[in-house]
């Protein structure tokens, strides 16, 4: 679960549960050891609701690559780069690194992430 784990005592069934939930969306405790794991959800409510909240992300990021204008010289992907950098920035390396994206790729890789996590989220929800 990683370096900052700590663990509940044997007894607690309830944490013990709420920790499988966490680990089976991939939700660990793995940082630096500088400021922490980040934020971890207490509990099986505010884990859904996390998850709803990165599920409604992600079908806006598909959103905009579905509807952006692909710039057509270099001038033009280096001003879409600077004024949108927060949707680059959740694209695979790969996808970020080419001088110009493909909006159907990027597209179909926020589908696939939205896939996976509505995937997640009707498991926690019928457990």
């Amino acid at each position: 679960m990683g370096k900052d784990f700590k663990s509940p005592p044997k007894a607690e069934v309830k944490a013990w549960q709420h920790l499988r939930d966490l680990y089976s969306v991939g939700i660990t405790y793995h940082s630096c050891g500088c400021s922490g794991p980040g934020y971890v959800p207490a509990d099986k409510p505010s884990l859904v609701a996390y998850l709803e909240e990165r599920q409604a992300d992600y079908v806006e990021q598909q959103r905009f690559w579905l509807a952006r204008a692909e710039p057509q010289t270099k001038r033009e992907a280096d001003a879409d780069r600077r004024a949108n950098w927060h949707h680059y920035r959740g694209l695979p390396k790969e996808q970020q690194n080419q001088k110009f994206v493909n909006n159907l790729e990027a597209a179909a890789y926020w589908k696939e992430q939205l896939d996976a996590l509505t995937a997640q989220l009707a498991g926690l929800k019928a457990a």
